[in-house]
């Protein structure tokens, strides 16, 4: 106690004032002796300065995380904007933490109280962030992992072969391809959209998936076995387009979001699947969280290749084993050649 200040000396003797509130200073020389790792938010940077773990705060390397290595990662812009978001939502809970002293039990106690698919993406993100702390040394071990994943029940019910055949034969030809060629390929609305003639070079479908993923080759070569090959047929129609998936608007207008004025977005195979859905009654029972979304093409694909025997992981860029890397010389760019067809006779 010196000059109406109470002061808490450090083993390397070391002092540092800890103001001249005798129950505050007692509270916070307790926690500095004992080594808690859980201080109070108001208390965390005294705390922090007294224990030498200022160049540490988990702010800070969240900050040079997002600015250093996410930006590396080659992630879509709208995937790259939902990780900063998330990781910036965490860093405001627990920015004056040390990174390496960030407990399991601060952590699970933030994921617990987040739904269930929250949770997990959330807890994701810092699995991602903690795996790059510890290659930079801020870190010795991840408390994310140590979480529990939580259970996520899924809200859309599952498309059947009969549902999804009656609103392929209620759609327009243009919708007809889509649905068709999202069976056959199991790939996102996004890359869909994107699929042009040219991309069809020596027997093969290349596909440079616009959302890419640790999991995901991002790349792939698709042998065009005869199922698809019919249906890419189909898309030769009239309209004079660059993308297979294309329909004649009513009114040829320019916009940012095409390159062509014929190429259909994203957003209209979600509410074209959408208003034949309902206008077919077919899912009134449910609620219209719950009824299918044209996402579920993807996964009705994949149930129907995995019951002819066929590795599904491997269409939506998942790597397998036995994939073949085939390269473009001019571009050195590494794709995973995979096969892909199944008939469907009803869709022919």
């Amino acid at each position: 106690y010196t000059n109406g200040f109470y002061l808490f000396e450090r083993p390397d003797g070391h002092r540092f004032s800890l103001g001249k509130n005798k129950a505050r200073a007692i509270r916070l020389a307790v926690q500095l002796n004992q080594e808690l790792r859980t201080p109070g938010a108001h208390e965390e940077q005294l705390l922090r300065k007294v224990k030498g773990e200022d160049g540490n705060r988990f702010s800070d390397a969240v900050a040079r995380y997002l600015s250093e290595y996410l930006p590396e990662r080659g992630l879509a812009q709208k995937t790259l904007a939902e990780n900063q978001r998330m990781l910036t939502a965490i860093a405001a809970v627990f920015g004056e933490t040390a990174t390496d002293k960030l407990t399991i039990k601060q952590v699970a106690r933030y994921l617990d109280a987040l739904p269930a698919n929250t949770s997990n993406k959330y807890r994701a993100q810092l699995g991602q962030f903690y795996a790059w702390a510890i290659a930079k040394g801020l870190a010795g071990a991840s408390p994310a992992e140590a979480t529990l994943k939580k259970r996520e029940i899924v809200a859309r019910q599952r498309i059947t072969l009969d549902q999804s055949q009656a609103i392929h034969a209620a759609a327009d030809p243009w919708f007809q391809n889509a649905m068709d060629i999202g069976l056959q390929t199991l790939q996102r609305r996004e890359d869909l959209c994107w699929i042009r003639f040219d991309d069809i070079r020596d027997g093969r479908l290349f596909i440079s998936q616009r959302k890419v993923s640790r999991h995901n080759s991002g790349h792939l070569a698709i042998l065009i076995l005869p199922p698809l090959q019919e249906v890419i047929s189909r898309c030769r129609d009239d309209v004079l387009s660059p993308f297979l998936i294309h329909r004649a608007h009513e009114k040829r207008r320019i916009s940012n979001k095409r390159e062509h004025w014929s190429q259909v977005l994203p957003e209209m195979l979600s509410r074209e699947f959408q208003d034949i859905r309902d206008r077919l009654g077919l899912f009134n029972g449910l609620s219209i969280e719950q009824r299918p979304s044209f996402h579920e093409i993807r996964a009705l694909g994949a149930h129907l290749y995995q019951n002819c025997g066929i590795d599904s992981q491997v269409l939506p860029g998942h790597t397998s084993k036995k994939t073949t890397r085939v390269y473009l010389d001019r571009h050195k760019v590494e794709y995973l050649e995979v096969d892909a067809g199944i008939f469907l006779s009803a869709h022919s």
